[in-house]
């Protein structure tokens, strides 16, 4: 279906649709919502829409403070960013993530905050792939986040953010202080066992900084008892996980 509605050269107009001033709420709406789900087909596919002006048409969305179009953008940028890297670097260069950050933080709806963490984490999937500076405000908004909010969601967005970040090695030392690790060791007793997996993933990638910086993490309370605590769990992806960090 997405290519077909392709093949009918609306993509132009509903991003015009979107971006013109005279477009009525209700009428950007729609046309977002479109677009949201066009996003969500092939990478081929996605890189067209994108062609038209897609991201910043969905960034300027979000700055609109209007909550319902705030969501149909932040999704749309989440679509966009889970296609590749290149399309992940677009967003970064047209500050998507400082975008999706200050409409979150002058936001309480959980369903936006839902919709724009799973959003910053499709963009810090990469890994070692990115740049620093493209994620370096985002590791104080994020802890914040882990220490703070109480919403499974939220929070297994915010975990999957932190994985992607500590691959980076210029992040591992603001992530050490902000005193990420208690946290982190704090959710290894959880039942939800993709929390613990992330976070046992977050700590491997921590230990594998430098000499100082593991030192850090191991002279931490509680974390050695946490982790073999772990030894008899029952999911074969958390022991795998648990023998990697212990390696």
């Amino acid at each position: 279906p997405i290519e077909e509605v392709i093949e009918t050269n609306i993509v132009p107009r509903l991003i015009e649709l979107v971006a013109q001033a005279s477009s009525t709420k209700k009428i950007k709406l729609e046309a977002a919502w479109c677009l949201r789900n066009l996003c969500s087909g092939t990478i081929e596919e996605t890189h067209y829409i994108t062609g038209y002006g897609a991201i910043p048409g969905f960034l300027a969305l979000i700055e609109s403070e209007e909550t319902e179009l705030v969501q149909q953008a932040m999704w749309g940028l989440a679509n966009i960013a889970g296609d590749s890297f290149e399309l992940q670097t677009q967003v970064f260069q047209q500050n998507g993530v400082e975008i999706i950050m200050k409409a979150l933080e002058n936001s309480s709806v959980i369903k936006l905050k839902r919709i724009g963490v799973w959003a910053l984490s499709n963009l810090c999937k990469a890994g070692k792939l990115l740049q620093y500076g493209w994620i370096e405000k985002t590791i104080p908004f994020l802890c914040n986040y882990l220490k703070n909010e109480t919403d499974p969601e939220i929070l297994e967005s915010t975990l999957y953010c932190l994985i992607g970040i500590s691959l980076i090695n210029e992040a591992i030392e603001s992530l050490l202080s902000l005193d990420i690790v208690p946290q982190l060791i704090r959710h290894l007793s959880d039942s939800d066992p993709t929390f613990v997996k992330y976070c046992l993933k977050i700590i491997g990638s921590l230990l594998a900084g430098s000499d100082e910086q593991a030192s850090v993490v191991l002279k931490q309370e509680n974390l050695i008892p946490g982790l073999f605590k772990l030894i008899d769990h029952p999911k074969i992806g958390i022991r795998a996980t648990l023998f990697w960090v212990l390696s």
